[in-house]
């Protein structure tokens, strides 16, 4: 048995969660004729707790909230509607290029140097490594707005 008391925490974990408390603590309480009182008290304020009748309320607190949320705004906007149409053209636009040169696309790629190739990849690959740079800083930016640091 140790000659310093238990900390609150320490006694509330015996009370609320004995199951994990370690041997020591649980021989403490069972010695310490201080520490055993505080945790009756821990027990019969619990006890007092549990014995409250849950708060009922006499109205419809969800209609209430409700009714003070403002209505939803819709977006019908221009936006939208360009951009539907801005991806219908180039849809329309690339299907169309390949119905021209569908016949000839194989001899198209045939005659691409491995160089070019190479260089496309490349492209591509610094491009998404940028645009994912871009983005990972960005979701830390606004996780930093969030947490007010």
């Amino acid at each position: 048995m140790s000659k310093t008391h238990l900390s609150d925490s320490e006694v509330q974990q015996y009370v609320f969660h004995t199951f994990s408390c370690s041997e020591q603590l649980i021989d403490h309480i069972t010695h310490c004729e201080d520490c055993r009182r505080k945790a009756q008290l821990y027990s019969v304020l619990l006890d007092g707790v549990n014995q409250q009748n849950r708060p009922v309320f006499e109205f419809s607190l969800s209609g209430l909230v409700m009714g003070q949320l403002p209505p939803a705004k819709t977006k019908n906007s221009f936006d939208n509607v360009f951009i539907f149409c801005l991806i219908t053209s180039a849809v329309f636009l690339v299907c169309i290029v390949f119905y021209r040169i569908g016949s000839d696309l194989f001899q198209v790629v045939s005659t691409i140097t491995p160089m070019v190739v190479y260089l496309l990849y490349t492209i591509a690959s610094f491009s998404f490594l940028f645009l994912c740079v871009a983005m990972y800083v960005e979701f830390q930016r606004k996780m930093k707005t969030l947490h007010f640091s």
